[in-house]
């Protein structure tokens, strides 16, 4: 039985209600609930139990001035009690009830002139975002461990429903906080949601009108007071007064009375020290409050509340600013919508709030300063606009404006895949006109005038809208692909991977450059875009030293976005330089797909332009077909080849040609395997979804030292490798070039003799009876021994010598080559020649064994004979 004790002004006004006995007795079976539950999804929250219910009432009758009492009718009494009893009780939701609120009965209950979805709905929308979270969202929900990462990580609670740890409760009740206040209105209509039903309700003899009036100043803690009033209007035809009832005024007292209690009674001192909070929110919530030291209304100021805290850090101290600035804006909201809807009734408009003032002995920042040990204030990183702008762009990208170039390329890339995707999920918003260009993206450079050019980069995507423009494209930073609204429109989750996002756009777009980019092409830029979901389009011009930008609202703009910048004669001549690097492309050659279709124009004064082709130009669906795909569990796809490409694609887009990406890590080789061949990692093309693939900022190489799947991708190379030998080795050895089998990834790696060849690994060759070893070098034509005991291959004399020695066979090294004597004046017949080993610095002596054209071949002393055919040497 609860000891729920009501204050005398409620107490008495409540015993001449006409429904006394339906509110009496929903407190007795609420309170009873209440007292037994644990709360078992929020064990580190501060009390929301009956103490909490009791304070929150006194608290309201506090708020209560004399001269309004005349106008608090028995009816605002027991209302304001339903309310204050139903406003947290979504907190104490049992496992059951839970489970029934999602996926049972009650899940369909909907108050549609405030909701749209269902609980199912909303639970799996929740879901959705929640397996998006960042770290800090998921250090500020599960806590951190002792290396300050979070201590788990979203899971389905369904999945695994009658073992729930502790994640789970620490994840469902995140879904009950941020939508208790509507579940506290249907709680008041429908009844608590149970075991496979309805657990308790209340008596019904209360008519469902006050139990919705009751619900919805319950739900109104948790809006703005505003919100409700056309739902007052449109259910009981007034916002003033409805049979003795006057909800504004319910709903000022009672978000005022809870914002109010931060006592620290609230927050169990002995439960606090001896229990462990992980969450960070939640310590300083319980410390927020015992800082609190007194509240009392006996200042000098009739018409305040004087607060009194001691925050021992300045977190705390933060927190309580938030929170008195909270409380002020609470008054100042409450007493502005109560003269709103009362002011111009002669008795009515003494409704009103005992306090219109907070005030606290921290008001006064700089004598409190005196009083700590602390800064009082909000110190940390932050930066100078512009001026931090200006020396960033320039050096991430080494000032090369072609990069710019880049950025805004695949800006218009990503926009016209998101239009495809957005039109396969609305269709109906496929005849909207987009832009009139040929291609998907248009890039055109105008010829230099004055010492002054435009490049323009226009699309035919999706376009921007108005806070997509505020808060992403001139933000720096702040990547619109991490925001929930992008999330929703193209992700989903993986039916096949559980917790796995897996984008439906090709999206390369991650870290945030947004317009920034277009400034390392020029200083002035201007916007066109119209989103097709939008009537109108909007343009601005800006430099990246305006203070205010200007944004027009325009007609008559098609779906799309054009961009285009104002380029100087220093990055006209480095745009138009057609120099291909390792790092970049040239003349902004930076896509490499069929797919969206782009245009590469410069013109010239006379308007007549030039196009320019695409050095690398890959069809999508033969790259899953043509190149190889790597297996393994990385998430996103690797495709590898040996065709002529960039080294380096991600997404189809150019990130290097560096030969830096072509060595493999000797630790990715099993022993000393990697001491026999060299081989060299292939083209890698990057399918990169979700953006995982770890590409350094300036989207040009790795962030890490290696290919995450370089281990992988070597064993992949060497089965290839040796599937190669079996199904396309040469049946006869006399009539093929060397160069024309080997494979490219086979560098100095086949073992000749005269009848057969391998590979050139010792393990291989143990039983073999060797007498001769040749080595070649500088050859790429066949050449042949005539003896079954003496092997050739290409390699370092010096260092595989060595090597070969481990075989245990007893056997002398030569050394026969090839040469084109190109510089040679002296066209005279040589016997012999010397050279230098590099690695040894020896010399070593060469008889020449045959000689045409400038070419000849000679060999160490005793070498076995061997032969070549003459007609694959270029004459």
């Amino acid at each position: 039985m609860s000891n729920f004790k009501l204050p005398k002004l409620l107490k008495d006004l409540l015993d001449t209600n006409e429904y006394n006995f339906s509110i009496q007795e929903a407190i007795k079976e609420f309170t009873s609930w209440l007292e037994d539950s644990k709360m078992p999804f929020f064990v580190d929250y501060t009390d929301h139990g009956i103490k909490h219910l009791q304070e929150v009432l006194a608290t309201t009758c506090a708020l209560i001035p004399k001269k309004s009492k005349d106008y608090f009718s028995s009816s605002d009494a027991g209302t304001l009690i339903l309310s204050v009893l139903f406003h947290d009780c979504a907190m104490h939701l049992s496992k059951a009830g839970f489970k029934e609120l999602i996926y049972g009965n009650y899940s369909k209950n909907i108050i549609a002139e405030f909701d749209k979805k269902t609980w199912t709905e909303e639970w799996e929308d929740f879901l959705f975002f929640a397996r998006r979270w960042d770290d800090n969202k998921l250090s500020s929900i599960f806590g951190t461990d002792e290396n300050g990462i979070a201590r788990f990580s979203v899971q389905d609670p369904f999945e695994h429903f009658n073992d729930l740890n502790e994640s789970d409760h620490r994840l469902i009740g995140e879904f009950i906080r941020k939508h208790h206040a509507r579940l506290a209105h249907e709680i008041a209509i429908f009844g608590v949601p149970g075991y496979e039903g309805v657990a308790l309700r209340v008596n019904e003899k209360l008519p469902l009108e006050r139990r919705d009036l009751a619900g919805v100043i319950a739900r109104s803690h948790n809006l703005h007071v505003r919100d409700c009033l056309d739902y007052l209007q449109y259910k009981f035809g007034s916002t003033r007064e409805y049979q003795g009832i006057h909800a504004v005024y319910l709903m000022t007292l009672l978000r005022v009375a809870d914002y109010l209690q931060i006592q620290s009674s609230r927050a169990s001192e002995i439960a606090f020290k001896y229990k462990e909070i992980p969450s960070r929110i939640s310590q300083i919530e319980f410390k927020t409050h015992h800082s609190v030291k007194n509240i009392t209304a006996t200042h000098d100021d009739p018409e305040s509340l004087q607060i009194h805290a001691l925050p021992s850090e300045v977190e705390l101290f933060l927190r309580l600013k938030e929170w008195l600035n909270g409380i002020q804006s609470e008054l100042d909201a409450s007493w502005a919508v109560l003269g709103e809807v009362y002011g111009k009734q002669k008795g009515l408009r003494k409704l009103g709030l005992s306090f219109r003032r907070i005030r606290s002995n921290i008001d006064d920042v700089k004598q409190f300063s005196d009083t700590v040990s602390y800064v009082p204030d909000l110190i940390r990183f932050d930066i100078a606009r512009a001026e931090l702008l200006k020396l960033l762009i320039g050096p991430l990208y080494s000032d090369d404006p072609s990069y710019g170039v880049r950025e805004l390329m695949q800006n218009s890339i990503d926009a016209v895949r998101e239009y495809d995707q957005f039109i396969l999920d609305h269709p109906e918003c496929i005849s909207k006109p987009r832009r009139l260009q040929e291609k998907d993206v248009e890039i055109e450079l105008s010829p230099l005038i004055n010492n002054q050019a435009y490049m323009t980069i226009s699309d035919k995507g999706i376009g921007m809208k108005e806070e997509v423009i505020r808060d992403y494209f001139l933000r720096a930073g702040a990547s619109y692909r991490q925001s929930d609204r992008w999330k929703s429109a193209f992700e989903h989750s993986s039916s096949s991977e559980k917790n796995t996002n897996k984008s439906k756009v090709l999206r390369s777009g991650r870290f945030g450059v947004g317009a920034l980019a277009a400034f390392l092409i020029g200083d002035e830029i201007e916007v066109e875009t119209r989103h097709v979901t939008d009537e109108k389009g909007y343009y601005f011009k800006t430099q990246l030293e305006t203070n205010t930008i200007e944004v027009i609202k325009k007609d008559n703009i098609n779906v799309g976005t054009l961009i285009k910048v104002k380029v100087d004669v220093n990055n006209y001549k480095e745009l138009t330089n057609n120099s291909y690097r390792k790092a970049r492309p040239g003349l902004w050659d930076w896509y490499c797909l069929e797919y969206p279709t782009i245009a590469r124009k410069r013109f010239s004064i006379t308007k007549e332009h030039t196009t320019y082709t695409s050095k690398f130009k890959f069809n999508e669906d033969l790259i899953k077909n043509d190149w190889k795909k790597l297996n393994s569990n990385h998430p996103y796809e690797v495709f590898w080849s040996f065709q002529n490409a960039p080294r380096l694609i991600c997404n189809g887009l150019f990130v290097s040609d560096s030969d830096t990406l072509r060595e493999i890590p000797l630790s990715h080789f099993e022993g000393n395997l990697h001491q026999f061949f060299y081989p060299l990692y292939p083209k890698i093309f990057i399918k990169d979804v979700d953006g995982l693939f770890p590409l350094n900022l300036q989207r040009n190489d790795l962030r890490t030292n290696d290919y995450p799947f370089g281990k992988e991708l070597v064993t992949d190379l060497i089965t290839e490798m040796i599937a190669w030998f079996f199904y396309n080795g040469p049946d006869n050895l006399d009539y093929f070039s060397e160069k024309d089998w080997r494979g490219k990834w086979l560098e100095n790696l086949i073992v000749m003799r005269k009848s057969s060849y391998g590979i050139k690994i010792p393990s291989l060759m143990c039983n073999i009876n060797i007498k001769h070893i040749i080595y070649l070098l500088k050859i790429d034509t066949l050449i042949k021994t005539e003896d079954d005991e003496c092997i050739i291959f290409r390699g370092k004399f010096n260092t595989d010598h060595v090597r070969i020695k481990n075989t245990n066979n007893d056997y002398k090294p030569h050394i026969r080559q090839l040469q084109y004597r190109l510089n040679s004046k002296d066209k005279k017949q040589l016997k012999t020649y010397t050279h230098e080993d590099y690695q040894t610095e020896n010399k070593i002596k060469y008889f020449v064994e045959w000689q045409k054209n400038n070419w000849l071949m000679a060999s160490t002393k005793n070498c076995p004979p061997s032969w070549l055919y003459y007609t694959t040497i270029r004459q």
